[in-house]
């Protein structure tokens, strides 16, 4: 399912086999070279945990299953995401740096993600006086995420404008007489 991080932002958390809630979904953990959310805190009613995407059953607007709380962890026993929690950097509110125009564009208001294979797809972001200037970036035109800013390449993102033309010879309707021919 395709979502966005502010309709994801606390959605509930529990088990095939229970109805009460585990906790919320609160943020994401995104590797910074690959743009892949290796983990996603959840707010919890015994602290603030991890949840693997592996671990993940089913996602939809209403909530996330899980097996069972065990697939909640605390960080410290996910050794592997150490070098990732330190790489990693925040997305919402951070800076658009265009390469090719060598200025900032805008600050990220959102992003969008597949929940079935959870990575980063595309970039909300916001410019111009209150905010009234939004475009969307696409994962591929992401160049690097940095501590303080993002950097985009606009070269790519003129190409998104071109119009497809349709040539009339290969529309077959266009081929044969008239229906007031026939």
């Amino acid at each position: 399912m395709l979502t966005t991080f502010r309709q994801s932002f606390k959605t509930i958390v529990q088990t095939k086999s229970d109805d009460l809630p585990l906790g919320l979904l609160v943020d994401m953990v995104v590797n910074p070279n690959t743009g892949a959310f290796e983990a996603f805190w959840v707010k919890a009613l015994d602290g603030t945990k991890l949840l693997l995407p592996k671990d993940i059953l089913f996602w939809n607007t209403e909530q996330i299953t899980i097996s069972d709380a065990n697939d909640l962890a605390i960080p410290e026993s996910l050794p592997r995401l150490g070098k990732i929690f330190e790489a990693e950097c925040p997305i919402l509110k951070t800076i658009v740096f265009d390469k090719a125009l060598n200025k900032n564009i805008g600050v990220v208001r959102d992003f969008t993600f597949d929940t079935l294979s959870p990575r980063l797809l595309a970039l909300e972001v916001q410019s111009g006086y209150f905010g009234l200037k939004r475009q969307r970036i696409l994962q591929h035109r992401i160049i690097q995420i940095e501590a303080k800013r993002i950097i985009v390449d606009s070269t790519v993102l003129k190409t998104e404008s071109e119009e497809l033309k349709v040539n009339k010879k290969a529309v077959p309707e266009f081929d044969g007489p008239s229906r007031k021919e026939k």
